[in-house]
């Protein structure tokens, strides 16, 4: 699967925010032009929701942008907890950012076909 965000920006306040773990780190060490010097902090390899909340809410004034990219909850999938316990921290992590005044741009949980949990995945997401 091949994902492709095209960003058209003119001032650094404009280009988004990624929030997540490795997957995103990988991306922003490839494309971090495309994106604000800020996502450098919020992309660590192994973050699990939870985590992503906790550094959220430590340098929330970090965020040096109008919109965030999130995709979180690979780590806690592998963890092996189910998708039906990650609706709730996926809604507080929504409540936290919106509490916050940070607008979502995208927010996205990467489907696993060895664990054959795609649609179940972009219900959770969805809701």
């Amino acid at each position: 699967m091949v994902y492709l965000l095209l960003i058209m920006s003119t001032t650094s306040d404009d280009l988004p925010c990624l929030l997540g773990d490795s997957i995103l780190k990988r991306l922003f060490s490839e494309y971090g032009s495309c994106f604000s010097s800020s996502s450098r902090e919020f992309c660590v390899s192994g973050q699990t929701i939870a985590d992503l909340k906790k550094l959220i809410k430590l340098k929330r004034k970090d965020i040096s942008s109008n919109v965030v990219v999130i995709m979180i909850g690979t780590n806690n999938i592998l963890r092996g907890t189910p998708l039906s316990i990650l609706k709730n921290p996926f809604r507080s992590l929504i409540r936290l950012l919106t509490r916050l005044h940070v607008p979502i741009m995208a927010f996205e949980l990467i489907p696993f076909a060895r664990f054959d949990l795609a649609s179940e995945q972009n219900s959770v997401v969805q809701e």
